[in-house]
């Protein structure tokens, strides 16, 4: 986020309505200037010093490297850290050519490097392809140029919805290299990313639709552009991709319950999720009101598991098949998912609630316990196709009929 008049006001909101979103502001930088320099810097903190908790860093400079000698970059730096090193972490944004040698002494002052990569895009050739500017993404070597101590984010990096120049600059294919790149972000050698733009700025004339939202005004962004969300996301997670959901209510339990719990338990441990775990989210997101609800039912494990450390310690003791000998209560392979005793899947489930925040919508029982939300969801998806014999095997879902009939 470039600091402008606006800026103030995006924390001001941030900050009255308890967002969980944290940001990066960069100060426009573009010259040796030192004086000119100094006077940004220090207006620009004054009026950011109460936003502190809401600033992941603040960025110096932004693709403004060659207009910047290093000996008046480093002097930036060290003004910066001399009066606000306590308070807020340094960075710079530069172009993926600048990461080299020649950059390296200013790498070593920052506190975490920025780098802008639209691999390939801007050759604009037509055989160009979302698949192909991630895959050249997942595979380039920046490290060789980054200090040991120092980790690197990915500062920008998107799609047009539309470039006179350029045939595969569409909606559809925007949605789909950011959902990929969302996806994609952790086979990479970036800590983190933040993704180019969140709406559309017709100030830029043919340099413009990079918003996954429309322009709009100061008061409320457009539409976003979603009516090819949908068929990206299709495109992104094949059918092939996903475990195909069980054929019986009696093989649910490691189907539903255990990549929830894992990506729980692996949320707590601050550890990457492994790429078979991802496989089997999308899984079982492809039911529509688990997908609606994931990130609340997931928020609401981790701060069950957070407030009960001897649940995790239980769950560390009971976890099996977590080295790559998949799940023997599933006839699927889950190589990296693991898996606790049935009885500690509902033990927590059961004592976990989504925030209370979170519209319930189409629990009309008024229900908001977690594990009675999944019964029911399952209970619903096999309950509307040809599975109701199953019911009688399974005497704990014989009362979710009752409920059922409420949908």
């Amino acid at each position: 986020m470039e600091f402008d008049d606006f800026t103030v006001e995006i924390l001001k909101y941030i900050k009255q309505n308890k967002l969980e979103i944290k940001v990066q502001i960069g100060i426009w930088i573009n010259n040796d200037d030192f004086s000119e320099n100094t006077n940004k810097i220090l207006n620009t903190i004054k009026q950011l010093e109460c936003y502190e908790e809401l600033i992941i860093g603040i960025s110096l400079q932004n693709e403004n490297e060659k207009n910047i000698k290093i000996d008046g970059m480093l002097n930036i730096i060290k003004l910066f850290k001399k009066n606000f090193e306590n308070f807020f972490l340094c960075t710079a944004n530069f172009l993926s050519e600048s990461i080299n040698e020649k950059n390296i002494e200013i790498f070593n002052e920052l506190d975490y490097i920025n780098v802008n990569y639209y691999p390939n895009y801007f050759n604009f050739k037509n055989n160009h392809t979302p698949e192909k500017q991630v895959n050249k993404l997942i595979n380039k070597d920046f490290l060789m140029f980054i200090p040991k101590n120092k980790f690197i984010v990915l500062g920008e990096t998107g799609w047009q919805s539309y470039n006179s120049s350029f045939k595969n600059a569409s909606e559809f294919n925007l949605i789909k290299y950011f959902l990929l790149v969302k996806q994609n972000i952790h086979k990479t050698q970036f800590s983190f990313m933040f993704y180019f733009n969140l709406c559309d700025q017709e100030w830029k004339g043919k340099d413009d639709h990079w918003g996954l939202f429309n322009q709009g005004n100061i008061f409320n962004l457009e539409n976003l552009k979603y009516h090819h969300i949908l068929m990206a996301s299709k495109a992104v997670i094949s059918h092939k991709d996903l475990i195909p959901i069980p054929s019986k209510i009696s093989e649910t339990q490691s189907f539903f319950f255990m990549p929830l719990l894992t990506n729980a338990y692996l949320n707590i441990k601050k550890s990457p999720l492994p790429p078979e775990l991802i496989r089997q989210i999308n899984s079982i997101k492809q039911i529509e009101n688990i997908n609606k609800f994931y990130d609340a039912m997931l928020s609401g494990i981790v701060y069950k598991l957070h407030n009960n450390r001897d649940i995790l310690e239980k769950m560390e003791k009971s976890y099996k098949n977590l080295n790559g000998f998949g799940d023997k209560h599933s006839k699927e392979p889950t190589v990296d998912s693991g898996h606790i005793k049935g009885s500690m899947q509902e033990e927590i489930l059961e004592g976990s609630f989504i925030a209370r925040d979170i519209n319930a919508e189409g629990f009309d029982f008024g229900t908001r316990n977690i594990k009675i939300m999944l019964d029911n969801i399952i209970g619903s998806y096999y309950y509307a196709g040809s599975f109701q014999k199953y019911f009688k095997y399974k005497t704990k879902y014989l009362n979710l009929k009752k409920e059922l009939n409420k949908f």
